[in-house]
Parts: structure tokens; C-alpha cells; sequence
């Protein structure tokens, strides 16, 4: 019997051991590339989970907002930002932004709109030492359009 999948560790990549992939192969790797212009990116959860879906992660954790573990994988996360001390945080999702004001002590600094339809796409905030990026999720669920993927790139290679 196969054990479920783990958490992703520095010594434990959870694609590659759980799924036999190459982490640049992942399409979530090549988006961070396209976004970020750079290979040079440390990847992160707000919440170190291990379910295929919300809905299963709901059932595992509760609601990530209320759930014990959010304060664990915050203070994880704050560790690494300290080790690594990256020029910048991007978070795909701007559903997540309450969480991560609240448990990153954020404060807002910019909102970008698209420049066509005047939906927003991102929204900028400080943490105090470096600027965080929250925008449209990547993943297309939300009808991200070609160009409004160039236009959030182009803002994140510009700030970030």
C-alpha cells in the first residue's frame, strides 16, 4: 500500500518522490520562471497541505483561516523569508490576501488593474522588508486572458 503524500521539505521534494517528476517540468515551475523572469525562485505554501483539492483540504484541515496549522506554517514561512531574504514575495491568489495581512503584517502599497477591462490584477503590499504580490490566480480558472498574463509579467519583472 502506497502511503499518502507527504509534505514538500527541502530534502524531500513531494513531485519528484511522490509523482516521479522533475520539479522544472511542473507547469506551477514554469509559471513561477514566466512570471518571475528568473530561475532564481524558493517556492512556498501559506499552508503546508497535502490534498489534490480544497474540498479535501477542508475535510484534512478546516477552513485554512481558523485552522491551528496556519500559525505553524506561518512561522515556518517567516523563517525561510529570513534565510533566504528574497527581493520580493509573489502570491498567485488574491483570495489569500486576508490571510497573509494577517498573519504577515502586511500593508497595502499599489493595486494594478488591467489595462483593457480594468479588472484587477494585482495588489502590493510591504511586509516592512520587502514587497509582497498577490495576483489573479495563474492556473486559468478565472479566464486569465494572454494579456493580462503579459501585463501582470511585465509588472512583477518591473517591481519584483
Amino acid at each position: 500500500v502506497k502511503a499518502p503524500p507527504t509534505e514538500e521539505t527541502s530534502e524531500h521534494d513531494f513531485y519528484v518522490k511522490e509523482f516521479g517528476k522533475k520539479r522544472e517540468d511542473l507547469r506551477w515551475t514554469k509559471d513561477c520562471k514566466y512570471y518571475a523572469g528568473s530561475d532564481r525562485i524558493v517556492q512556498t505554501e501559506f499552508f503546508f497541505w497535502s490534498s489534490r483539492n480544497l474540498s479535501e483540504f477542508d475535510k484534512r484541515f478546516g477552513p485554512m483561516l481558523y485552522s491551528p496549522h496556519l500559525r505553524f506554517c506561518s512561522k515556518m514561512n517567516k523563517k525561510l523569508l529570513d534565510k533566504r531574504r528574497p527581493k520580493s514575495v509573489v502570491c498567485p491568489g488574491l483570495s489569500i490576501i486576508p490571510i497573509a495581512f494577517y498573519e504577515y503584517g502586511l500593508t497595502h502599497q499599489k493595486t494594478i488593474h488591467c489595462k483593457d477591462t480594468k479588472v484587477r490584477l494585482v495588489e502590493s503590499f510591504t511586509d516592512g522588508t520587502r514587497p509582497w504580490h498577490f495576483t489573479i490566480h495563474w492556473s486559468g480558472a478565472r479566464k486569465i486572458t494572454m494579456a493580462k498574463k503579459e501585463q501582470i509579467r511585465d509588472y512583477l519583472q518591473t517591481v519584483a
